[in-house]
């Protein structure tokens, strides 16, 4: 029986086990088995997606690094200097373990979604795929990474490669002519759609669409008057500031966060806005509402685009930003940077634009209408037949 081992490293988790799961349903309806390999500082409960769930010891400088310090991040470089690898023995270790982990395991196919140590440890002993969307799985055919912005990134690319090829060295594994190629697999599956991939003019390998693990609904907001806002992991400085702001917009509101309290409830007390206790459907979503404000997801945004549903996105981390900004110049979605809003005041000028934009509603009503038919089933079955390929 074929083994499917799925594994990721940083980020804080929803969007990559949510990857995860779709991709590992659909193997073991096929007669795989499972593994999901989850990082020390995330709890995960058991998921029939998942035959088993090991864990890997967590990395020291896994989260040290504020992804919202954008005026440090020029490039995926910075990025790669915040998962620890300024630091030879630092990337050793992580090989080793992933290594010993493999030894352990004896995996057909090893599935990454930013994993780039789980993808170096496996080269040449096992088939791999790598997951990810334009931001989070950069193209491994680079000489080197551009910058994000216009603005020089002061990072020392080439230092970077030197230390991890000096590890790779030591721990006897192929090492790299170019630092990009750290995400190289057998397959890469960028699971975005090619207006929002932030590499689509320098990417070699074809993205191959929006991952989904059910047909999305058309949105039709004519005469709808309620809001979804979708609050994942949201703080409480910049939950109140959200929260505020949407009492005084004054409009009918359903609010569904995970950090959800007494200081919440207390703040929409008298108001419009109200609190769902679990997450809701995203069709119900679609069909209940006529404006979506969320953090900026990647795969939440796009969704939504598919459905031809106007959003605003209140990014919250340099990923976020860089995802949507492409989508931004592209006129598909409105956004701003949460942790830049200094006041209630501001946002609610933020939020009442963005429901009276017209223009906004056209250009994502006329995107959707454009899509093709197997948007939402193309990349799942192009990651089955992958999977099948490299294992046959």
């Amino acid at each position: 029986m074929k083994h499917a081992l799925f594994c990721w490293e940083y980020g804080a988790g929803m969007g990559h086990i949510g990857s995860h799961k779709m991709i590992a349903r659909r193997l073991k309806a096929n007669g795989w088995t499972t593994s999901l390999i989850n990082p020390s500082n995330v709890e995960l409960t058991a998921d029939a997606a998942f035959d088993s769930i090991l864990t890997l010891p967590q990395a020291k400088q896994l989260n040290e690094f504020d992804f919202t310090e954008l005026s440090k991040i020029r490039s995926q470089n910075r990025v790669v200097t915040s998962f620890g690898y300024g630091s030879d023995k630092f990337v050793f270790g992580r090989l080793k373990l992933w290594s010993r982990l493999y030894d352990m395991t004896d995996p057909t196919l090893v599935v990454a979604d930013y994993a780039p140590a789980a993808l170096m440890a496996a080269r040449g002993r096992f088939p791999t795929i790598a997951v990810g969307n334009g931001f989070t799985l950069p193209p491994a055919n680079l000489t080197s990474y551009p910058p994000f912005f216009r603005a020089k990134d002061p990072t020392d690319a080439t230092q970077l490669l030197d230390n991890v090829n000096s590890a790779l060295r030591l721990a006897r594994m192929p090492t790299l002519r170019y630092l990009p190629e750290m995400f190289h697999a057998d397959f890469s599956a960028c699971t975005t759609l090619e207006i929002a991939d932030v590499y689509r003019r320098v990417r070699k390998d074809p993205v191959i669409s929006l991952l989904c693990n059910q047909p999305i609904a058309r949105a039709d907001v004519s005469g709808k008057h309620e809001i979804f806002v979708y609050l994942t992991h949201c703080r409480w400085p910049m939950r109140r500031l959200v929260i505020e702001a949407l009492v005084k917009v004054n409009q009918p509101t359903k609010v569904f966060s995970l950090q959800y309290g007494a200081d919440d409830a207390e703040l929409v007390s008298g108001s419009n806005i109200h609190f769902v206790k679990e997450p809701v459907p995203l069709n119900t979503i679609i069909k209940d509402s006529r404006f979506v404000i969320h953090l900026g997801s990647h795969s939440l945004a796009l969704q939504l685009l598919v459905a031809g549903m106007p959003s605003l996105n209140l990014t919250i981390d340099i990923e976020k930003v860089v995802n949507g900004s492409v989508l931004k110049q592209a006129g598909l979605i409105s956004m701003t940077s949460l942790p830049q809003i200094k006041s209630v005041d501001s946002l609610v000028e933020t939020i009442q634009s963005a429901l009276g934009d017209s223009g906004l509603v056209q250009n994502v009503t006329e995107f959707a209408d454009n899509l093709p038919a197997d948007t939402c089933e193309r990349a799942l079955n192009t990651i089955h037949a992958a999977a099948n390929r490299l294992t046959s």
